[in-house]
């Protein structure tokens, strides 16, 4: 906005006013055409001794990204998580300090404060994470007038986290605990469970509507929500996938297969998610005499079967709806039987310089120079 206005003397001043982030500034020129231009840079040029926004904290980059994340749907546990970490690391760390002071020395010492108050590399990855995504979302969005143009955390590494070992049960374990969960009311729930490598929430927010039993297909398309206590119409990625079904389930789930949820208590009550990791399974697993391996561990040792049965990891990948098949490659743990199997493949031997190879089993390997081969009989 220009306003026109008569000096003493009688000769015209234009007084520019241009409005950032609810701040007005004002500036006065003799020319109509010179407040034009200062306008122009001002608003989308920005000059260098201008800073559109004085202050900025952490608190407002972290309303805003709460802002982003319900306008992306993101799920109620995900944003609680969010809200936690932010309250009990980086605020506590960086208070009311304008971010815009702030050096890469003193956000690597964010880093090792969270190593000395005793968190895992996996939670300091976390941490690190959710600043990365609030300063990628400010530049991205030009938030706070774009005064933040590079992200500090892109030159700030992760910490080396260890893969965790996934522990699964061997066909010996499942089918004790299958036998003594036969005539269970959650006999079906098991069964879905372990022949499909659903996730909990998915498994007890099941409806009939799902199932498709002429083509025996499963669409997987809503979750229970723990925070929200009810089921979501979405998935954890936000993707609906189809799951086949298989003889097993055929004959056991589908006699229970009607119009409207189809795993309930006994009483009728809906199953919730933390109903059937602390106190279901856990029950079911001492009645049955087996290592108990967490309700997520029925997904792993459906995952670790399909793949020692000669499954392939696209397949697997798109059962479980992962997007990432770095992520469906954690499930390709194998068991120590099948590895002795694998190593025996091939079997070298040394006798009168000699390389004895057995071909059935695979062959020689590229690349090996050797003078004469021999086939073991």
């Amino acid at each position: 906005m220009i306003r026109k206005i008569k000096r003493k003397q009688g000769t015209p001043r234009y007084q520019a006013r241009v409005k950032i982030n609810g701040q007005h500034r004002y500036k006065s020129f003799d020319s109509y055409q010179a407040a034009v231009t200062w306008i122009n840079k001002t608003r989308y040029q920005r000059a260098d001794n201008i800073v559109p926004c004085q202050k900025i904290t952490v608190l407002m980059m972290h309303q805003n990204h709460l802002e982003s994340m319900y306008n992306k749907g993101c799920s109620p546990t995900w944003v609680y998580t969010c809200k936690n970490q932010f309250k009990n690391h980086i605020l506590p760390f960086y208070g009311e300090s304008d971010i815009q002071n702030i050096t890469i020395t003193e956000h690597k010492t964010l880093i090792t404060c969270l190593i000395n108050k005793g968190l895992s590399n996996a939670s300091v990855n976390h941490v690190r994470t959710q600043m990365s995504t609030m300063y990628n979302l400010a530049i991205r969005e030009e938030w706070f007038g774009n005064s933040l143009q590079t992200n500090p955390f892109d030159r700030i590494r992760p910490m080396k986290v260890m893969n965790q070992r996934l522990i699964y049960w061997t066909l010996e374990e499942i089918q004790t605990f299958l036998m003594s969960e036969k005539d269970s009311h959650y006999y079906p729930l098991w069964i879905l469970l372990l022949n499909t490598g659903l996730r909990n929430g998915e498994a007890v927010a099941v409806h009939g509507e799902q199932f498709d039993r002429a083509a025996h297909i499963l669409y997987v398309d809503r979750l229970w929500c723990h925070r929200e206590r009810k089921i979501r119409m979405e998935t954890k990625g936000c993707r609906i996938r189809n799951v086949g079904l298989n003889p097993a389930i055929q004959k056991i789930v589908y006699p229970f297969v009607h119009s409207g949820p189809i795993f309930k208590q006994p009483e009728g009550k809906a199953i919730g998610t933390d109903y059937l990791c602390r106190k279901l399974f856990k029950r079911a697993c001492k009645k049955a005499n087996v290592r108990y391996i967490g309700i997520h561990g029925l997904r792993h040792t459906f995952a670790s079967q399909f793949i020692m049965n000669g499954g392939s990891l696209y397949d697997l990948q798109k059962i479980l709806g992962h997007s990432n098949i770095k992520t469906t490659e954690r499930y390709a743990h194998f068991s120590h039987s099948h590895l002795q199997r694998q190593s025996s493949i091939i079997d070298f031997q040394a006798k009168d310089n000699v390389i004895c190879v057995d071909f059935a089993r695979g062959g020689v390997p590229e690349g090996v120079l050797i003078d004469r081969i021999v086939a073991k009989e």
